[in-house]
Parts: structure tokens; C-alpha cells; sequence
């Protein structure tokens, strides 16, 4: 099955080269998918899509694939926002985040943003998504006061998605969770020990091959 991937910051490009019959186009933004016509694709899976450097993949030029009987998965990050708007629809959403959008319990698009770029073909993440955050606490459930992290969750969505890097972040774990908790925490996520949109997107990728 001919299949377009679009996938850009979740994880490294060159990973999708390793998927039989698919390729790979990048973040998703608006036409990506009309300009699939004609290239026999069968299947789509949408993970990353541009937000604000260029107008995003809209729901109308998805709707119009699936009308055409192409199957079309979403996860991780604009993949899990158009799965939640369209699965009336038969887009099939997939994973953690797109749970948690259409249960309702995430509500800001924003959440799935980060800044990035790439050094010599190696993601750098200049900001961290706040469903890393999330996740993070969802797995330290156990350790860290409930409150807390909900505390933690409400000071880090005022702010936009730009400024949430390291530095921002370490001073508001520092204030909240003290030096040593914090210090772990941030290690991890440095290290993507907490990457759930990489998770989701790997647990829908080992799904379909």
C-alpha cells in the first residue's frame, strides 16, 4: 500500500526512510494534501504540521482525501488535532494525546507546539511541547502531589509556546518541586525519556507495519 508520511519534528527525518512503500514530506501545511493527487497514495499518516510560519493543513483537503477511500491516520501532534475534527469523518486518530483531545481534557492546540530546527540533520528542540509536561507528571503520578502539577500545568499555558524552554521551565519546577526533584525531571525530559508525542507517533507507526 502506497502511503504519504508527514513527520517532521516529532522525530528524526531520515527514520521514515526505513518504512517499505511510504514516503516522507515533512511537516504537513495548507495543499500538502491536494498535491497527493494523481501519486496513487492509498494511505495517509499525519503526524506534524506547521502552525504559524505558513497556513495549516486544512480539514477540507483531508475530508476530500477520505471521501476518495484514502485511509488516513493521525497521532502525536497536528495528526491527533485533525484526527479529533474529523473522526466523525473515518479519520482514525491514534494514541495518548489524541485521547486526551477528544476526551476534552487538553483543550489548547498549543500544547503540541514546540520551536526547533536542525543542526547538522539533528533536531534541536528549543521549546518543549506541554504535553511532554503532561505526560511527565501522568507517569509520576505516584510521587508528585496532583496539585502541584496542576499548578505547574496552569502557570506554563499562560505563556506561549515559544517561551516554554528549559530555562523557563527549571525555574518553575525549581519554585514548585525544589532542586533536587526538579533537576531529575528535567534531565529526563532533556534526555526524551518523557517524549510523548515520539511514543505515540512510534505506537502508530509499529501499528500499521
Amino acid at each position: 500500500m502506497k502511503t504519504a508520511l508527514f513527520v517532521e519534528s516529532t522525530f528524526e527525518y531520515t527514520t521514515s526512510k526505513f518504512l517499505v512503500n511510504t514516503n516522507c514530506y515533512g511537516a504537513a501545511l495548507k495543499s500538502s494534501i491536494l498535491q497527493l493527487r494523481g501519486q496513487n497514495v492509498k494511505r495517509i499518516i499525519l503526524i506534524d504540521g506547521l502552525f504559524c510560519s505558513s497556513r495549516a493543513v486544512w480539514q477540507r483537503e483531508l475530508k476530500l482525501a477520505l471521501d476518495h477511500g484514502v485511509q488516513i491516520y493521525g497521532a502525536s501532534s497536528m495528526g491527533a488535532l485533525r484526527a479529533v475534527e474529523l473522526k466523525q469523518y473515518g479519520m482514525i486518530g491514534y494514541g495518548w494525546i489524541f485521547e486526551k483531545y477528544l476526551s476534552g481534557e487538553i483543550v489548547g492546540d498549543d500544547e503540541v507546539c514546540l520551536q526547533y530546527g536542525f543542526v547538522d540533520g539533528k533536531l534541536i528542540k528549543y521549546t518543549y511541547p506541554l504535553v511532554e509536561i503532561r505526560w511527565m507528571f501522568h507517569q509520576n503520578m505516584d510521587s508528585i502531589d496532583p496539585f502541584i502539577s496542576r499548578r505547574i500545568i496552569a502557570q506554563l499555558s499562560l505563556v506561549s509556546y515559544l517561551e516554554r524552554t528549559h530555562e523557563l521551565i527549571q525555574h518553575t519546577f525549581d519554585f514548585y518541586l525544589g532542586n533536587r526533584c526538579s533537576h531529575q525531571l528535567l534531565k529526563d525530559l532533556i534526555n526524551g525519556v518523557y517524549d510523548i508525542k515520539k511514543i505515540d507517533a512510534n505506537a502508530l507507526l509499529n501499528h500499521l507495519y
